[in-house]
């Protein structure tokens, strides 16, 4: 831990010019996501040749398509939404956890219903943004929404989405009434119970009604008294358990997805709870996972995407310091990346983290080996970034952290222009 201080001034230094310095990453951002858009529509979660090459995972794929109408570039977002629309989904319409180009299940996990939520989100966007009619997949649409409702178990105090394969993707997690899906189905059918005529009052009321249902249940059941904030996970099998330790990435859904308004005093006691629990001693900033549930992923360290939807959420409660402190941190994150300037990867972690980690992965290698992520390994091993500042970059870049730069940055500075503009 001797180069702590060394590795956290890296990225926690003040940035001289921070307007400009954001705008560069903007437009490199902008670059990132036309490059990882194949023809058949699909955004990969990253470039080819890194771990995630040529995969599109609905989640990631959904934040893409939302930054492209972010750039106000419908015509990428509408090529992303008929790819998507068109995959295929499994027997109890819900999306899987992944796909190739061809939308084809290339799955290495059970099925994930937020993909559902995530899409439908992406819908929902792109009727509100543009004039273009998305009728010819009404009924995958239909489809994807009883996929959701299929899966909503009533209490008597609420509703909840029971989620296969959760955001924490991590067993003995990953199963359970996870936080993160039950906020991104809320905020699925929030938005479609706003396009009756779209979708049909039948369907738009059952969704406003799920919704409120919803809100119900993660106020009651995914309450964390205690702690006074909202537990990442409730188990209920094979034993009903609480997952408690903070989840930010989980957390922030509720604010994300509105499902409390984000000055809210129930967000704000809570998440001290989360950011107490997620801090980073040695990067500064916030980890996408606590310390004990040990899903470090090449290393335990802060996830840009994470910093930015922090960041997002302090612009919606006005305070633009702390916001401008995430920011400042991404954007150091993106100055200091030596192998592909102005970049975002998925994570960092320090080299004594990382080196850890990779001993881990080597004793098992011989009985489960994983060659994209032996890959991964060897390509941060040898990156600049790793041999000149000790900070190991993982998945560089990531689709999905350059996304959601767009979206914060243009919550920070509207008037920022794209390539598009």
């Amino acid at each position: 831990m001797h180069n702590t201080k060394k590795y956290k001034s890296l990225l926690t230094q003040k940035v001289t010019d921070f307007q400009k310095t954001g705008e560069l990453i903007f437009q490199k951002s902008s670059t990132i996501l036309i490059q990882a858009q194949m023809d058949s529509g699909a955004t990969g979660a990253s470039l080819q040749g890194t771990r995630y090459g040529g995969f599109c995972y609905p989640r990631d794929h959904a934040y893409a398509t939302r930054a492209f109408l972010t750039l106000h570039d419908s015509q990428r977002a509408l090529l992303a939404l008929k790819y998507i629309l068109s995959c295929e989904i499994d027997p109890y319409d819900i999306m899987y956890q992944r796909y190739d180009a061809q939308g084809v299940n290339a799955s290495y996990k059970p099925p994930q219903i937020d993909g559902n939520a995530q899409t439908l989100l992406s819908v929902t966007s792109f009727l509100d943004q543009t004039s273009q009619s998305l009728s010819d997949y009404l009924p995958r649409i239909k489809q994807l929404t009883q996929g959701i409702l299929s899966q909503l178990h009533h209490f008597e105090h609420g509703s909840l989405v029971y989620a296969i394969n959760g955001i924490i993707e991590y067993s003995p997690f990953e199963a359970g009434y996870d936080l993160y899906t039950n906020a991104v189905s809320y905020g699925a059918f929030t938005s479609l119970a706003k396009h009756k005529t779209f979708i049909g009052s039948e369907i738009a009321e059952e969704a406003l009604y799920a919704a409120q249902r919803i809100k119900a249940g993660i106020h009651y059941y995914l309450y964390y008294e205690k702690g006074q904030t909202f537990i990442p996970c409730l188990r209920a099998e094979p034993d009903s358990s609480l997952v408690i330790l903070p989840n930010l990435k989980s957390y922030l859904a509720l604010s994300d997805f509105a499902v409390f308004s984000s000055d809210d005093p129930i967000l704000r006691t809570g998440l001290l709870y989360h950011l107490d629990g997620t801090k980073n001693q040695e990067l500064g900033g916030y980890n996408r996972y606590h310390e004990l549930m040990s899903r470090h992923n090449f290393g335990n360290g802060p996830w840009p995407m994470v910093m930015l939807r922090l960041a997002q959420h302090y612009l919606k409660t006005k305070d633009t310091k702390k916001a401008e402190e995430c920011f400042t941190w991404v954007l150091n994150a993106a100055l200091n990346n030596l192998d592909m300037p102005y970049c975002l990867p998925e994570h960092i972690s320090s080299k004594a983290s990382f080196e850890d980690e990779y001993n881990i992965f080597k004793k098992i290698n011989e009985t489960s080996p994983r060659p994209a992520k032996e890959k991964e390994y060897v390509l941060m091993q040898k990156s600049k970034t790793m041999k000149q500042l000790g900070l190991a970059y993982a998945v560089n870049p990531l689709v999905w952290s350059h996304a959601q730069f767009i979206e914060a940055w243009r919550q920070l500075y509207p008037d920022t222009l794209s390539h598009n503009s």
